[in-house]
């Protein structure tokens, strides 16, 4: 699928022999540990099948660890590359900031900013 795509990025962008092979040695191992990030994500939002009676509109304060951290950014830069491929974003020019599709993309950054930056000072 081409929204996926971005996912197990080219490693050899002008040679498809190549990517196709760097792909099939190395896309089941990326795509697991997209998944294992995808499950702490869960986790630590308590949203890992454990309380379903939660309201859908309450507030949510998640405290993390490196490891935590560094699991959720991996998720949403995931999620925000497929976000690019479904708007149409292969370059910085092909962001349109007053189109109101972007704002997801927009605040999946933000929160990638917050986490480079707590990061950094921990």
């Amino acid at each position: 699928m081409p929204r996926f795509a971005r996912l197990t990025p080219d490693a050899y962008p002008d040679d498809e022999e190549a990517t196709r092979e760097f792909r099939r040695l190395t896309a089941d191992d990326l795509l697991e540990r997209r998944s294992d990030d995808a499950a702490v994500v869960l986790q630590t939002l308590g949203m890992d099948g454990g309380d379903t009676d939660a309201d859908p509109d309450a507030t949510i304060s998640v405290a993390l660890g490196e490891s935590e951290a560094l699991a959720w950014m991996r998720t949403l830069s995931a999620v925000r590359l497929v976000l690019a491929s479904r708007l149409g974003i292969q370059t910085e020019d092909d962001h349109q900031p007053d189109d109101p599709r972007f704002g997801v993309y927009d605040w999946i950054g933000y929160r990638l900013d917050g986490l480079v930056a707590a990061l950094d000072r921990g």
